[in-house]
């Protein structure tokens, strides 16, 4: 299975996902807030970073902008958790896949499925 990155402000969603993802075989790494995750990524390099949007002291597309900018994450797929998913925020196109809140445990574990499966598919092309 995946090594993902979890990172949101909410202690009972972040323990939530990480339950879920680990569930399905998978290593969780779990951050708080944006500046743990940049710490955490630098050194565990994830293949996958599940994050909220909405986060004190840095945002998800903040998370993302510095994911993308460092050599060791910058083609690591990136899942934004948002109540308020807008695609259009992402001009850049720094964000792999939006997933609405709330979602059910069943969208989650699809959605990851397919980054993942399609991660896997442009690395072996």
């Amino acid at each position: 299975m995946a090594l993902l990155l979890v990172v949101d402000d909410e202690p009972d969603l972040l323990d939530l996902l990480t339950h879920i993802l680990k569930a399905d075989g998978h290593t969780v790494l779990a951050a708080a807030d944006g500046p743990a995750a940049l710490l955490i990524a630098a050194g565990q390099r994830p293949d996958l970073v599940i994050t909220d949007f909405h986060m004190p002291q840095m945002t998800g597309m903040q998370l993302a902008e510095h994911l993308r900018g460092a050599s060791a994450t910058a083609a690591t797929p990136i899942v934004v958790l948002s109540a308020a998913a807008d695609p259009d925020l992402d001009r850049d196109g720094l964000i792999t896949r939006w997933l609405s809140k709330p979602f059910s445990p069943r969208q989650l574990r699809s959605e990851i499925s397919a980054v993942l499966a399609q991660t896997a598919a442009l690395a072996t092309a």
